[in-house]
C-alpha cells in the first residue's frame, strides 16, 4: 500500500519529468558505488546533491535500491568499462580529476568506481526517460478522459471512488487538472530547504568533528596500520594539531604478525610534521616521524589477530650445484624462518615498488617449451586503481622516520637506531634515494638497505648486515648437526655485503655471507681437541629472500680441518718420538726440521671430503707398532743413531700403518 500511494503521488502530483530523470540518475549513480572506503567524496557529493536538487527523493530512494542489487552481478562489467575509460580515451581528463582538491576524495582511480558511475548515468537516464514517458502517456490519457469521457467524470465524482483511490494512490493534488500536470517541464531544479538543510548538516559535523576529531583519526589510522601490518594494531590517541601542522599518536602498539604473543614495536608517543595542504588532495606526507621511548620484541597480555592471510613463502630455485641446499637442510625452526623472512621480503618488495614493475612471466606449456608471454593475474574489482593516473606525489609518504634508543630483548646491554628515508604507497613516484639503517648502540649489529633511487640506477638494491659476538654453542643448537657438534665455545662474527634484484616482481638475493669463529674448540676424530684462534666459513645465499639456495664452502671447511689436524698430529708424533728415543728432542728440530716430516701429499691423496677422513682418521698405531719400530734398527749402533732419521723413520711406519 506504501509503495502504491508513493506512486500514486508521482503520477498525481506536482512532479515534473525533469525531476524524475534527476532522481533515477542519482539514484542509479549512489547504487553503483561500491563502498565508501573506495569513494567516501563521491558518496556524500551525490548525497547533498540529491538533497538540493529538487527530485523526487521517493524514486531515487527505489531507483537506488533497485541500481544496488543490479550493480553486483554487474560489477565485472563496471571494472571492464572503467579500464578502458581510465587507461584509454578519456585518461587526461581523470588524471586531472584524481589529483585535483577535493575531487581526489572522489575515488575515480578506481577502475569499479568510475566504470560504475558511468554504467549509473546511462542506466538512469534509460530509467528515467521510461518513467518520465510513463507519467507523461498516463496524464495524457487522464486529461483526455477528464476532458471527452463523461463516464469517468461521472465515476470520479462519486464519493466511494474518490474514497479508493485516496486509499490506494494517495490524496494528489485535486485542484489542479491534468492538463495543468503536463504543462510543467521542468519546475523548480533546486530545492531551498534542502540548501538550508546542507548548512546546518555542515554546521552540525564542524561542530562534532571538534570533539570527536581523535576518535575519528584514532580509528582511520587503526584500521590502515592494521591493514599495512596483516595483524593487530592498538592505538590509544591520534591528534592532528593544523594550526601547528604536527600528528601526534600515543600508545602505539603493533603486533608481530609471524608470532601473534609478541610486539614488533612499542612505543609511548609518535611525532611527526604533517602537510596539510596535501591532505585536500588525498595525500598524507608525513616528516620528522620520531618514536619515542620505543621497544621491540615484548611479550604480550594477550595473543594477537592475523588481519588477512599470512605471507607466502616462496619456492626455492632449482639446485645449480648436487650441495646446494635449503633452509629446511640447516635450520632446526626452518618454518619459522621462513615465515618471518617472507613477511620482510613482502615489506622490502612494497618500499622498494617491484611489484609495480612486473614485466612478463614465463609460462610452462604443456610440451615443456617455455615461452615468454603475460600472465595477467586476476583483477581485484573492487580495489584495483589506475596507478597511473597519480602524479607528483604518492598518497601516502614518510619523509624520515627515527626511532632512537629502541630496547630490545636480545641486546641486553644496547639499543638499537632505526632510521628509514622516503618510504611511500607508491615508491614509483618517489625521486629520492629510498633506504633503511639499524645499528646498535655498541656496533653490535648493523642493517643497511638501499630500496633504489636516482644514485642507485635502475634496478640497482644492496643489503649489508653484520652481527658480531654470536655464542657459537647458541648458534649451533638452533642448525642441524647432529649429537656431537665440531665446534665448542667461542664467538661468531657474521657479515654480508650483497645485492638483491627483481625478478618477475619478487625479491631474489645474492648474498655472499662470510662467518668468522672466534675463540672455539674443534673436535677433529680420533685426534682430540684442539683450540683455534679463528676460522673464516664462506656461505652464499641466492633465490627468493624467503627460501633462499644455501651454498656452504664444505671445502675450505674440510682444509682448514684438515690443517688443524695435521697440527694436532705433529703434537703427537713429537710426544711419540720422544718416548722412543728416550729423550727430548733438540729444540731446533721441534721448531723447523720437524714441520716438514709430514709431507703435502700425504694427506691429500688420502683426504675424504665427505668426513674429516684421510690421514685425520686411524694414522695413530697401536702400541705393538711402536714396539715393533723401537728395535726394527737393532742391528745399527745405538751411538750412530741420529734423533732426526729416527723419527723420520718413526713417521714413516706411522703413515704405513694404516
Amino acid at each position: 500500500m506504501f509503495l502504491t500511494r508513493k506512486i500514486g503521488k508521482i503520477l498525481r502530483g506536482n512532479s515534473t519529468p525533469f525531476q524524475l530523470i534527476m532522481a533515477c540518475v542519482l539514484g542509479t549513480m549512489l547504487g553503483f558505488v561500491p563502498g565508501f572506503s573506495q569513494a567516501p567524496g563521491l558518496l556524500i557529493a551525490l548525497t547533498f546533491a540529491l538533497i538540493v536538487i529538487n527530485a523526487n527523493l521517493v524514486l531515487a530512494a527505489l531507483v537506488g535500491v533497485v541500481a544496488k542489487l543490479v550493480a553486483l552481478p554487474l560489477v565485472p562489467l563496471a571494472y571492464y568499462t572503467g579500464t578502458f575509460l581510465l587507461d584509454e580515451p578519456a585518461q587526461g581528463l581523470f588524471k586531472t580529476f584524481v589529483n585535483s582538491p577535493v575531487l581526489a576524495f572522489f575515488g575515480l582511480e578506481y577502475y569499479t568506481v568510475t566504470g560504475g558511475q558511468f554504467l549509473g548515468v546511462v542506466l538512469g537516464l534509460l530509467a528515467g526517460v521510461l518513467v518520465s514517458f510513463g507519467m507523461t502517456s498516463f496524464r495524457k490519457k487522464m486529461a483526455v478522459l477528464e476532458k471527452s469521457s463523461e463516464k469517468f467524470q461521472t465515476y470520479s465524482s462519486k464519493f466511494w471512488v474518490r474514497a479508493l483511490v485516496w486509499i490506494i494512490l494517495g490524496g494528489g493534488d485535486s485542484k489542479e487538472s491534468w492538463d495543468d500536470f503536463l504543462a510543467k517541464k521542468v519546475g523548480n531544479p533546486i530545492r531551498l530547504l534542502g540548501i538550508v538543510f546542507i548548512v546546518l548538516l555542515g554546521s552540525l559535523l564542524y561542530v562534532l568533528s571538534m570533539f570527536f576529531q581523535g576518535p575519528i583519526l584514532t580509528a582511520t589510522l587503526q584500521a590502515e596500520l592494521e591493514r599495512i601490518n596483516g595483524a593487530t594494531v592498538e592505538v590509544k590517541g591520534a591528534e592532528v594539531d593544523f594550526k601547528a601542522s604536527r600528528l601526534t599518536v600515543t600508545g602505539l602498539v603493533v603486533a608481530d604478525a609471524t608470532n601473534l604473543e609478541y610486539d614488533l614495536i612499542r612505543a609511548e608517543k609518535l611525532e611527526a610534521d604533517i602537510d596539510t595542504t596535501d591532505l585536500l588532495r588525498k595525500r598524507v606526507r608525513l616528516d620528522k616521524v620520531h618514536l619515542v621511548d620505543a621497544t621491540h620484541g615484548e611479550k604480550r597480555a594477550y595473543q594477537a589477530v592475523l588481519v588477512g592471510p599470512r605471507p607466502k613463502v616462496s619456492d626455492p630455485l632449482p639446485p645449480v650445484e648436487p650441495d646446494d641446499k635449503t633452509i629446511e637442510d640447516y635450520v632446526v625452526r626452518s618454518a619459522e624462518w621462513k615465515e618471518k623472512l617472507a613477511k620482510l621480503k613482502e615489506w622490502i618488495e612494497q618500499a622498494s615498488g617491484i611489484k609495480d614493475k612486473v614485466g612478463d612471466q614465463i609460462a610452462q606449456l604443456p610440451d615443456g617449451v617455455k615461452e615468454e608471454k603475460a600472465v595477467l593475474p586476476k583483477p581485484d574489482y573492487f580495489y584495483d586503481r589506475a596507478l597511473h593516473l597519480l602524479e607528483e606525489s604518492p598518497s601516502f609518504t614518510v619523509g624520515e622516520l627515527l626511532a632512537e634508543e629502541v630496547h630490545v630483548p636480545f641486546l641486553e646491554t644496547e639499543t638499537l637506531n632505526i632510521r628509514c628515508k622516503n618510504l611511500s604507497s607508491h615508491p614509483h613516484l618517489v625521486k629520492e634515494d629510498k633506504e633503511v639503517s639499524i645499528s646498535s648502540s655498541k656496533g653490535t649489529l648493523g642493517v643497511s638497505l638501499f630500496l633504489g633511487g636516482p644514485s642507485g640506477g635502475d634496478g640497482r638494491y644492496e643489503i649489508s648486515f653484520f652481527y658480531k659476538g654470536l655464542p657459537v654453542d647458541e648458534v649451533l643448537s638452533g642448525i642441524k648437526m647432529g649429537d656431537n657438534p665440531p665446534l665448542q665455545g667461542g664467538t661468531i662474527d657474521m657479515s654480508t655485503d650483497g645485492n638483491w634484484k627483481s625478478q618477475e616482481g619478487e625479491m631474489f638475493v645474492h648474498l655472499p655471507v662470510t662467518v668468522l669463529v672466534k675463540g672455539t674448540t674443534v673436535a677433529i676424530p680420533k685426534l682430540g681437541q684442539t683450540q683455534l684462534d679463528s676460522l673464516i666459513l664462506p656461505v652464499s645465499l641466492f633465490g627468493p629472500l624467503d627460501n633462499p639456495r644455501v651454498k656452504v664452502n664444505t671445502e675450505a671447511f674440510s682444509n682448514f680441518l684438515l690443517e688443524a689436524g695435521k697440527s694436532v698430529l705433529q703434537k703427537k708424533i713429537t710426544s711419540e718420538i720422544q718416548k722412543q728415543i728416550g729423550g727430548n728432542l733438540p729444540a731446533t728440530l721441534l721448531n723447523e726440521r720437524l714441520q716438514g716430516l709430514i709431507p703435502r701429499d700425504a694427506g691429500e691423496k688420502s683426504f675424504d671430503a665427505n668426513g674429516v677422513g684421510g690421514i685425520l682418521q686411524g694414522l695413530l698405531p697401536l702400541p705393538s707398532e711402536i714396539q715393533k719400530t723401537k728395535y726394527d734398527h737393532t742391528d745399527q749402533k745405538e751411538e750412530e743413531a741420529k734423533p732426526e732419521d729416527e723419527a723420520k723413520s718413526l713417521f714413516k711406519n706411522l703413515l704405513n700403518s694404516r
